[in-house]
């Protein structure tokens, strides 16, 4: 093994960096000369400091300062004579911050230069003072109570009203239903046994309809009747509404359309045109018109004239003649 004096290797000055090369000698049984890089040394006093096989370093002594930020790494510092923090610090929760010291009711106060030292804590609430003596109540007058006065008379009642008259007597509530030659006054047109349906008597020419609750005659004998006479303003459109009556009466100021409902079997009614000018009537709708002659009978357009119009139906067909015309 060559030998190396190290007093005539030449001096890097200041070109030391990690990877610099360093002569090592390793004392593991035989000694043997090697080499390492600063770096590999460096990493080894750093994972072995404070272990068996390195003695711990004593304390520096003179003061330093943390420039730095943030030194996540520091976990401890030993013991410090004096610390001191520029600027705003947050030391985190109460239970991050250990300060040694003082008793248990001392408290830090500060000098007001930032200066902190422990100080006697205020006390405790005082104990209250005794209550005072409440003074003695004094001596309740002679009192009297005044007499009651005397109650007024009671009023005299007033004398009892007339009663008034009775009602006349209702019929007799059982009605022979049997025959019309009977003890009551009342005739009845439905009849039955008690707690069964009941029908039209016998010559009453009446029809029930036990489904609808329909009751109709068959037969109607009147000596003279009288129809309503449904007739609404002039226009030049209109619709016959049977529910207005079965006599309609229309003045025309124009071309008129009349529109007729749909046929129902049965259903018969009558249409008086007055007209205003020399106006034309067509009708229209009734499902299906059908014209005695074959067509429409001719309109007399005369102001103030006025024509009849006859419809009787049956199930699909109206049937329309004329009633008259040029009145």
């Amino acid at each position: 093994m060559a030998s190396i004096k190290i007093t005539a290797l030449p001096d890097i000055a200041g070109n030391l960096a990690f990877t610099t090369i360093i002569p090592v000698v390793d004392m593991n049984g035989t000694p043997v000369s090697d080499k390492a890089n600063l770096q590999i040394v460096g990493n080894l006093f750093l994972s072995g400091a404070g272990g068996a096989n390195f003695v711990a370093a004593a304390h520096a002594t003179t003061a330093g300062t943390v420039t730095t930020a943030a030194q996540p790494n520091i976990t401890s510092v030993g013991t410090l004579s004096s610390v001191t923090i520029n600027g705003v610090t947050n030391l985190g929760t109460v239970g991050n911050v250990t300060i040694t010291g003082g008793s248990a009711t001392n408290v830090l106060t500060t000098d007001g230069a930032g200066n902190l030292s422990w100080g006697v804590g205020g006390g405790g609430l005082g104990s209250s003072g005794y209550s005072g003596v409440s003074g003695y109540s004094g001596i309740d007058g002679a009192s009297s109570s005044g007499y009651s006065g005397v109650s007024g008379y009671s009023g005299v009642n007033g004398s009892i009203g007339t009663s008034g008259y009775s009602g006349i007597a209702g019929p007799s509530t059982t009605i022979n239903s049997t025959a019309d030659a009977s003890t009551t006054t009342l005739y009845p047109v439905m009849v039955g046994a008690t707690g069964s349906n009941q029908t039209p008597k016998s010559a009453t020419s009446l029809v029930f309809n036990a489904l609808t609750g329909a009751l109709s005659p068959t037969v109607i004998s009147v000596s003279q009747y009288t129809e309503t006479m449904y007739a609404p303003v002039a226009g030049t459109s209109f619709t016959v509404d049977l529910a207005n009556g079965s006599v309609q009466r229309f003045t025309t100021s124009g071309s008129t359309t009349i529109t007729l409902p749909a046929a129902t079997a049965g259903k018969s009614y009558v249409v008086m045109v007055q007209y205003g000018g020399a106006d034309t009537v067509a009708f229209a709708g009734g499902t299906t018109i059908k014209w005695s002659g074959g067509t429409q009978p001719t309109s007399t357009s005369v102001a103030g004239k006025v024509d009849l119009y006859s419809f009787m139906c049956d199930t699909t067909v109206t049937y329309g003649r004329s009633g008259g015309s040029n009145f």
